[in-house]
């Protein structure tokens, strides 16, 4: 799952949620599980203090429509809303971008925040 529809499916207090609780060196997240697939697939469930190990690679998580969302992807997602609001919204952030250039940073935090505030329902 995108990141973008992980927040538009569980709000951003969830994606917050998910990075604070995420296990050092957890590549993805879903229905409560970390994962991460280096050096082999291995899980947490974000509350005891070790990775735990499939004897399948992971193949149980994968039956159901594995689609974890990418805890970087969420990070970054969560970075463009911080920065567009940092700005003053995103009419404001827009207006900076017209008058100053060479902010592109800003640029794809806009783009971020349309996506997910400004096409259909969110949380």
């Amino acid at each position: 799952m995108n990141a973008i529809q992980f927040i538009k499916e569980h709000g951003v207090e969830k994606a917050r949620e998910v990075l604070s609780g995420a296990p050092s060196n957890a590549e993805s997240y879903q229905d409560g599980y970390y994962f991460r697939a280096k050096p082999e697939f291995q899980f947490h469930n974000g509350f005891h203090p070790v990775w735990n190990l499939t004897d399948n690679d992971g193949e149980w998580f994968k039956k159901d429509g594995f689609d974890p969302v990418l805890i970087n992807d969420l990070k970054m997602i969560l970075e463009s809303i911080r920065l567009v609001d940092q700005f003053g919204g995103l009419d404001k952030a827009k207006l900076l971008i017209n008058l100053k250039k060479g902010m592109g940073y800003l640029k794809q935090a806009i783009a971020d925040y349309e996506l997910l505030f400004c096409s259909g329902e969110s949380k």
